[in-house]
């Protein structure tokens, strides 16, 4: 998935703590370790999630790889602890469906499905979303902008938003919304929605949209399909448990055009390439190609819900409803900060393949070098 860097984590949802290693980044990175901070506390306090998240505080701690908010180039590691750590203490046979909990158990032979449900949890993600930060640390300091935000969630109607340009009065919206909404009209309509699930014990899904603005044309490859950063992007994007799918651009809407309709067609003005529409999502060929690229992910309600459903017991075979157990209602805002920052991770692998990828210092230079000889554009 990824070329140039690598990234592992363990560590269970109720264990003693969630640890990760992310080899790669070269040295002389500076961290704004606040942003990651707030990355971690974003992902965490909206409405529609569980009781868990006023438990839980994801506070990380950097043991090697960064010093004085500099990497160094070696491997970084980082853990956060968990607060919550009560396990259920009796085995549990009655698989979840939508969840890992049938697959997991036939494919590792545990003796319940326990294990499973504790590595297969969306836990995991508060690890990665801090790694995932670091790393996007490279991207923004080439002066790429991140954003994500919600576009809908259930069933709402949308007016969709194109945005061709960063506009940080769209970020200030996001933030003071509830459901990290660029348009706070939606947050009435989504609490109803909301108070509605509650009402029914059922649980939401939805939309987000992720941009990166200002990446530089020719990030990826076409000359090797594992190399397309687009295929790179929806895999990640995959691996976002409640994900379950990823657009690229505009793609729904350009499938039901005809072919000139679905292309974003070159101006030229006083010698200055422009397009006035962004179709592709910022990505041809593989690549990147200079226009913002712009990232739907759909996400479906959490499979647990607060009333039964229909499952059997692993051990028995005998036909008998899920128990609940806690979870969230929504987590549609989630998934937009952590998808931000997973496009940043793939930002930051394809630039250290493009540039360089021992220290900092060779990558700017060999960036604004790149970029100087595409100044015409």
């Amino acid at each position: 998935m990824l070329s140039m860097l690598r990234l592992y984590t363990a560590g269970d949802s109720h264990g003693v703590k969630l640890t990760g290693i992310l080899e790669g980044l070269p040295s002389n990175l500076r961290v704004d370790l606040a942003r990651v901070k707030n990355y971690l506390k974003r992902r965490r306090v909206f409405k529609g999630r569980s009781n868990r998240q006023m438990i839980e505080k994801d506070e990380f701690q950097i043991i090697s790889g960064v010093e004085k908010d500099v990497t160094t180039g070696s491997p970084i590691a980082c853990e956060i602890k968990n607060h919550s750590r009560e396990k259920p203490a009796f085995p549990i046979y009655t698989p979840r469906p939508g969840h890992a909990d049938f697959s997991g158990f036939l494919k590792y032979q545990h003796e319940d499905i326990r294990p499973v449900i504790e590595r297969a949890s969306a836990r995991e993600t508060a690890i990665r979303t801090c790694l995932a930060g670091i790393s996007s640390e490279l991207p923004i300091s080439l002066g790429i902008k991140l954003m994500g935000f919600t576009e809908r969630i259930g069933n709402m109607e949308v007016d969709e938003v194109e945005i061709l340009e960063y506009d940080s009065k769209l970020e200030e919206i996001r933030d003071s919304s509830d459901f990290y909404f660029v348009q706070r009209e939606r947050d009435k309509e989504a609490e109803k929605m909301l108070k509605e699930a509650l009402e029914r014990k059922e649980t939401l899904g939805g939309a987000v949209c992720i941009y990166a603005f200002g990446v530089p044309p020719g990030l990826g490859s076409y000359v090797h399909w594992e190399r397309r950063i687009d295929s790179k992007i929806a895999a990640i994007m995959l691996s976002i448990p409640s994900v379950r799918g990823v657009e690229i651009g505009d793609a729904i809407k350009i499938s039901k055009c005809f072919g000139k309709e679905s292309v974003d067609e070159f101006s030229v003005e006083k010698d200055k390439i422009s397009r006035k529409t962004n179709y592709q999502g910022g990505i041809e060929g593989g690549m990147t190609n200079g226009m913002p690229i712009k990232i739907r992910l759909f996400v479906k309600p959490i499979p647990t819900q607060l009333k039964s459903v229909k499952s059997f017991n692993l051990k028995s075979r005998i036909a008998e409803g899920t128990k609940y157990i806690r979870s969230d209602i929504c987590v549609v805002p989630a998934i937009s900060v952590i998808g931000e920052v997973f496009l940043g991770l793939v930002l930051c692998d394809a630039i250290l393949e493009k540039f360089g990828s021992d220290n900092f210092y060779e990558i700017m230079t060999s960036y604004e070098r790149y970029m100087e000889r595409l100044k015409w554009m």
